[in-house]
């Protein structure tokens, strides 16, 4: 059978979680999957958990066993998981991350993104410091693929307080080579190799081989499609 698409949309209370949960037995009814077999995406862990309970719940399969053998997953764990990367390797915030990060880039406030919407992740304008701010920017930039020097002049224009051009990609620079050097991978570097991108050196991204074992899986979900940028986009397309 051709693929088919669905698109699902309604505000906040609408019943878009049921909808999909609704199209999701349909897949199984027809025999194109099961729960085991069937990928859903969302961009926090609340979101994933409740979709796993639901599916769990409704065909009677252990959560446990879903969440530890199946594909309901954040795209960030998704990505975790095909790349094959030691969780020691991966930057995932907290006393020994942030301590890490703040040697590397020079800043005594920094800290490491979380990239999940359920925490506070990393806001330029909560920031403190020439470095949480130059970090957000690249945060961002990576996941538009836009030019830090691009985002930066926009940034600049509505805040004062961002460092110059100059100590921003000092900044980055440092950021960069740190990981490079001490083998660390932070979450849009798993996007990154994903989708088949990579940092230039400079300000922007050249194209690269796409990394990665993508499952196959007759069926893929992915929640909260509104909020996806240009990077998670082009992950997803791969899956």
């Amino acid at each position: 059978m051709l693929p088919t698409s669905a698109i699902v949309i309604g505000g906040p209370g609408a019943g878009k979680t049921t909808r999909g949960m609704d199209l999701m037995d349909r897949c199984f009814d027809l025999g194109y999957s099961d729960p085991t077999r069937t990928g859903f995406v969302s961009f926090t862990r609340s979101a994933r958990r409740e979709a796993a309970s639901r599916a769990a719940d409704r065909f009677n399969i252990p959560l446990a066993d879903l969440e530890r053998n199946g594909w309901f997953r954040t795209l960030h764990s998704c990505c975790f998981r095909m790349l094959g990367v030691p969780r020691g390797m991966l930057l995932v915030g907290g006393k020994d991350d942030d301590e890490w990060l703040r040697t590397a880039i020079r800043s005594d406030g920094a800290r490491v993104p979380t990239n999940d919407i359920d925490d506070d992740g990393m806001s330029f304008h909560a920031a403190h410091d020439d470095g949480t701010r130059a970090m957000a920017i690249w945060e961002t930039a990576r996941n538009l693929l836009q030019p830090f020097s691009t985002l930066w002049e926009k940034f600049f224009a509505s805040d004062w307080r961002l460092p110059s051009l100059k100590d921003c990609l000092r900044i980055i620079l440092d950021y960069e080579t740190a990981k490079l050097k001490d083998a660390r991978l932070d979450y849009c570097d798993l996007l990154m190799r994903v989708a088949g991108k990579k940092w230039d050196g400079g300000s922007g991204f050249m194209d690269a081989d796409p990394e990665g074992d993508v499952p196959v899986l007759p069926v893929w979900f992915l929640d909260e499609a509104q909020d996806i940028s240009l990077l998670s986009s082009l992950v997803f397309r791969r899956l």
